[in-house]
């Protein structure tokens, strides 16, 4: 990522989340032992394996965008600049790419204002 956002595959404890400053911002639960965390560089995708071989794909919110069980366990996993696309590298070589057009990051309205 931009260092904004330091993430810590941090096994039983999940992923583990840091402010730029090393401040913790809390961790996400991914379900299961987390084993890979990568995050896009504009800090929007998070990408994540655990040693069950199962990958999560969220956002900063914690809400899971996709999720599958993968083939075999996973040695390397890189997100793409603007979370487009992932990069798998599998424990038996395999080097595998997915794709997809970038999430769109729902914006919050501010509270209207009860001054009329």
């Amino acid at each position: 990522g931009n260092c904004r956002t330091v993430l810590l595959a941090a096994f039983n404890h999940g992923l583990q989340r840091f402010n730029h400053r090393g401040r913790a911002q809390g961790f996400y639960d991914i379900g299961g032992t987390a084993h890979t965390v990568s995050i896009s560089y504009i800090g929007t995708i998070i990408a994540a394996a655990t040693q069950e071989n199962h990958f999560r794909l969220i956002d900063l919110d914690g809400k899971t965008l996709w999720q599958t069980q993968l083939p075999e366990s996973i040695v390397a996993l890189q997100c793409g600049p603007f979370g487009e696309h992932v990069v798998f590298g599998f424990s038996s070589g395999l080097i595998q790419c997915l794709k997809w057009p970038p999430w769109k990051r729902e914006k919050t309205k501010p509270p209207a204002s009860d001054n009329q």
